[in-house]
């Protein structure tokens, strides 16, 4: 009886004691060792006593990583007490003044900060991104959710940094395009793109602004009356097409937080257009009835304004009727010989007797190495090519370079392989809006660096680089040096002996040095090292051997894909079975994630080529079970 009446004391005491008071921000931050920068600088611009209010806040907090990956010197120049205003303008652009979980969070959504700027949420593939002021400066969400009593914190890998100080502390080359960068960084405004240099507007929207600037899309300009858009582009047309390009520009900045529904706001061209607000949308009227555009993606900062991308045109008024003779184009052949960097080009035509089949009807499309391009060419390769006993050799790499069919920039796609007359194929890569060209020469890769250029048979793209179809390569040059195969040249790096012994352990290196082609994540010395002890050990032990061939195989991918070939998000299927995933962050950085909680490596050297292959170099095992001691007991069962 005394026992219980004890027991039933000691719970009504239990049950009277105060639940466990959570942390607030700053003491949970101060309990997380990769934190300590943070709090430092917390507390040396004066944040404490804010974020240990009542709030509720959500942090967006640095780890210790993401403060040392600045810049050298800046996170020493924060920190000193002249320049706490600054600090301050930092930190305050990780916090927002409102309670949001991962939960809470969507894509696309921009989020007001104390500090008064939008940071962006993007979420691909279950992972969370923050994007800052910058195009560069994307932060990733490596543990979300982290309660306090006064607000939640999301641990990322990246220190944000707001739009006026980016040149400051990052440097110019991370301050964000202008307005015409900008665009040209953007495939589906290259019929804008066109426009403006048509109107002569490239340097007013390469000014200091600001402006807003309602961007229409290809698919706006298309649906134009035919002819129209080609009507507009001549030079006698010169002035309406200025008209109808101002009239989507605005003096100032508007964000599509700062538009009012039925706002009316004076473009540059002197009329008005009206904003139209719906809890889904916005939308901006012209003059005419019936120009009605959406915005489809808002907010697109630049360094001299912001642009909105819509899907119709505006007008200002009626189309009058419009000037349709237009001088004639040049042929493929004329075209190239108007352009300086491209004479060895047509002394290469010339000399291949391919200008007749250049100046026909087509229509081509032409990627025109320039002058710089074929001089990249070992010593004495252009003039043997330019002899008539190579005149075959010549016309195989020339037909390489050409296209049937009109492709311009807006219609080329990532990852598409085109034919060529030669009868090889090319594959296009586009990356932030700048389009590459590969060959089939391994490190065959030509930039496009200036594209569009009309003729009145097709059209030329101009790059940077010679392209070789794959038969032609081995008769120009002598042989370069093989690459190794993918186990000789892990062999020949020093950090990769664990990962070489596994092989052999495994039975791997045969297949390894096989045709492939493959791609591996290849862990270091010290990413064996980090697994534990015990893990090491039995890994390498012969009853272990089919664990240790599906975890390398984890590492395994088949097809070779190079850094520039992995998307963000993008689930990549290893030889084991499963998947891994590419993370993109800013700044170039590359990261693989497993399917172990917190099993991301960082790739610390991509691109290192092999003969059947690619290498990336990347600082963690990655695991394709849950919990890889689990798999070892069930086998050391069956022992």
């Amino acid at each position: 009886m005394f026992k219980l009446l004890a027991t039933i004391a000691l719970a009504a005491c239990a049950s009277a004691l105060p639940a466990p008071q959570a942390p607030n921000l700053v003491e949970l931050a101060a309990s997380v060792p990769d934190l300590s920068t943070l709090v430092a600088a917390v507390k040396a611009g004066g944040l404490v006593d804010t974020l240990e209010g009542p709030g509720p806040f959500t942090v967006f907090a640095p780890t210790n990583e993401a403060f040392a990956a600045l810049p050298d010197g800046v996170l020493k120049k924060l920190l000193e007490p002249e320049n706490k205003p600054m600090l301050d303008k930092v930190l305050t652009y990780h916090v927002v003044a409102a309670e949001a979980k991962s939960t809470d969070l969507k894509n696309d959504e921009k989020i007001k900060t104390v500090e008064g700027e939008n940071v962006t949420v993007n979420i691909i593939g279950g992972h969370v991104l923050i994007h800052g002021a910058a195009m560069k400066n994307v932060a990733r969400v490596t543990s979300a959710d982290n309660m306090a009593s006064n607000g939640v914190a999301h641990i990322i890998d990246e220190v944000l940094i707001p739009a006026s100080l980016i040149t400051e502390l990052l440097g110019a080359e991370y301050a964000n395009p202008n307005i015409i960068e900008l665009a040209l960084s953007v495939p589906t405004l290259s019929t804008l793109v066109t426009a403006i240099k048509a109107a002569g507007l490239v340097d007013a929207l390469s000014g200091p602004g600001p402006f807003t600037v309602f961007a229409p899309t290809n698919e706006a300009f298309k649906v134009l009356p035919a002819g129209v858009l080609e009507a507009l582009l001549q030079p006698g047309n010169k002035g309406l097409l200025t008209e109808i390009l101002t009239y989507h520009v605005l003096s100032g900045l508007a964000k599509s937080s700062d538009l009012k529904n039925q706002g009316k706001y004076k473009t540059i061209e002197g009329t008005n257009i009206t904003s139209i607000i719906t809890p889904q949308h916005v939308y901006i009227e012209g003059n005419v009835r019936g120009d009605f555009a959406q915005v489809t993606s808002a907010d697109n900062m630049a360094s001299n304004g912001i642009v909105h991308i819509i899907n119709e045109i505006l007008l200002p008024k009626a189309l009058p009727a419009l000037t349709t003779s237009a001088p004639t184009l040049p042929n493929i052949v004329m075209l190239a010989e108007s352009v300086p960097d491209l004479s060895v080009l047509v002394s290469a035509l010339k000399a291949a007797n391919v200008v007749d089949g250049l100046e026909g009807p087509g229509p081509f499309t032409v990627f025109a190495p320039t002058n710089e391009a074929f001089g990249k060419l070992p010593t004495g390769v252009l003039d043997k090519l330019l002899l008539p006993g190579n005149k075959d050799l010549l016309q195989e790499i020339l037909a390489y370079h050409v296209v049937e069919g009109e492709n311009r920039a807006a219609d080329l796609r990532n990852n598409q392989r085109i034919k060529t007359i030669e009868g090889g194929v090319v594959t296009v890569y586009i990356n932030s809006g700048h389009v590459s060209i590969r060959g089939n020469v391994t490190g065959d890769l030509a930039n496009v660096t200036s594209a569009d250029n009309f003729a009145s048979n097709g059209v030329v793209h101009i790059i940077n680089e010679i392209l070789l179809p794959f038969p032609v390569a081995s008769k120009l040059t002598t042989p370069a040096p093989a690459l190794p195969n993918i186990v000789d040249l892990a062999v020949s790096v020093s950090e990769l002996s664990v990962l070489v012994t596994a092989l052999k352990a495994a039975d791997l290196v045969e297949f390894l040095e096989g045709k492939g082609p493959f791609t591996v994540f290849a862990p270091t010395n010290s990413a064996f090292s980090a697994l534990p002890a015990d893990v090491q050990k039995k890994l390498f032990e012969p009853a272990y051997k089919m664990i240790l061939q599906s975890v390398l195989a984890y590492h395994v991918v088949s097809g070779e894909a190079r850094k520039h070939d992995l998307k963000n998000g993008e689930h990549i299927k290893t030889l084991e079975g499963s998947e891994v995933t590419a993370i993109v962050g800013g700044w170039g950085r590359l990261a693989i994630e497993g399917k172990v909680p917190h099993n991301d490596a960082n790739v610390t050297s991509a691109d290192n080529f092999a003969s059947n292959g690619v290498v990336h170099i990347i600082n963690k095992v990655l695991l394709p079970y849950p919990i890889l001691e689990k798999l070892i007991a069930k086998v050391e069962a069956l022992l």
